[in-house]
């Protein structure tokens, strides 16, 4: 369920839509709790989230429960329409490859392999560059239904990455992957830069290392193995796989409800 609910008409007064309230952290707290907070104009974010769909104000944004990299907020509209909205946060990934390859994976997974993911009605990849100062998904509320998994193996790739609109990355010339036993050579959709958490936890997103696109399985796990052996040699002992953020995590919600 929403928490931090608010209706009234400056939403940048209230510090709570911008850090993180879930719990704190054992080991390095407020290094932490920084790397999870984001400071942006909320009320232009709003107008934009307005505007998105036809209404003309926001009237009401509901925060729902922090989750380890973005802000999710629940915005009503004075025309009855609701939308979700993500910004990710400071540790979310590596800028601009993170949004850009989350919208494209679901404008994917609802065009190509028909599945009901959320439509997205604006998105915003390049924080420094917008006047609201971060990235964001508009996107439809949706209810969840259960999936078919014959639908996502009708498509493969073929090569190892993360989905991309093709305009937001360079991408190998050649086929981009194949839907129900046919090559699609032109396509919106391409395959880039690895954006998975094992690629930017710890420090991982600041190493100079091959994020793909690779061509093959041999390719993608030599990179691995470059990867670690650099977070070995310049990174903390603590930072080393497979070891999360969210270990050192404590969920005061959790905590309170064992006690009642």
């Amino acid at each position: 369920m929403p928490i931090c609910h608010s209706s009234v008409s400056d939403w940048n007064s209230n510090d709570e839509f911008f850090k993180l309230m879930r719990g704190r952290f054992i080991v390095d707290g407020a290094e932490n709790l920084q790397r999870r907070e984001i400071k942006f104009d909320l009320n232009r974010l709003a107008r934009v989230a307005a505007d998105s769909v036809g209404a003309a104000q926001c009237i009401s944004i509901k925060k729902y429960p922090d989750g380890m990299f973005n802000k999710a907020l629940l915005m009503s509209m004075n025309n009855g329409r609701e939308v979700v909205v993500k910004v990710p946060n400071p540790n979310a990934g590596v800028p601009h490859f993170t949004t850009a390859s989350e919208v494209a994976t679901m404008d994917f997974a609802r065009k190509i392999i028909d599945a009901p993911a959320p439509r997205v009605y604006s998105r915003n990849s390049q924080a420094e560059s917008h006047p609201v100062g971060a990235g964001f998904i508009i996107m439809d509320k949706i209810e969840a239904v259960p999936l078919s998994q014959k639908q996502w193996l009708s498509v493969s790739f073929f090569y190892y990455g993360s989905l991309y609109y093709a305009g937001d990355v360079q991408s190998p010339a050649r086929d981009h992957y194949v839907k129900d036993g046919k090559a699609v050579t032109i396509s919106e959709f391409v395959i880039g830069p690895a954006t998975g958490r094992d690629w930017v936890d710890g420090g991982r997103s600041i190493l100079d290392i091959d994020r793909g696109p690779w061509a093959s399985l041999t390719q993608y796990l030599q990179a691995v193995r470059t990867r670690e052996t650099k977070a070995i040699q310049s990174l903390k002992s603590e930072n080393r796989l497979p070891y999360s953020e969210a270990q050192s995590f404590i969920d005061q919600t959790r905590e309170i409800n064992l006690l009642l």
